[in-house]
């Protein structure tokens, strides 16, 4: 599934995407894929983004809030020696690209920084 870009709508096994993946290798290119349940976010949610090394992950858990990252997928990313940043995601956002652009300030070094977008609710 690496690599494989969706148009906006497209739904498999008739759910929509509910987060959104960018990774500084990929600029601007999303990165879709589908949960089991809609508010949570278990291991099974991450292990995509965990398996691509990053530094940090960002997780939004929507506009009010409502998505709740498991202690399991907590622990899973944590134990890998990834920095986990969970927030709404409007601060997600603000948080993914202040990482980004003073990354890119500092000479030769460009942090990985996966962001994982709950993009309703």
């Amino acid at each position: 599934m690496a690599g494989e870009t969706l148009k906006k709508w497209e739904t498999k096994n008739g759910k929509r995407p509910q987060f959104t993946q960018f990774t500084p290798n990929l600029p601007n290119l999303p990165l879709k894929w589908w949960r089991e349940e809609s508010h949570i976010i278990d291991v099974e949610d991450v292990k995509r983004a965990v398996e691509q090394n990053p530094e940090t992950i960002v997780i939004g858990t929507g506009e009010s809030g409502i998505a709740r990252v498991t202690e399991e997928a907590k622990k899973f990313i944590q134990e890998k020696g990834i920095k986990l940043i969970i927030d709404k995601t409007e601060e997600a956002a603000k948080t993914f690209n202040i990482i980004n652009a003073g990354s890119k300030e500092e000479e030769g070094k460009q942090n990985k920084v996966i962001d994982l977008f709950h993009l309703t609710c």
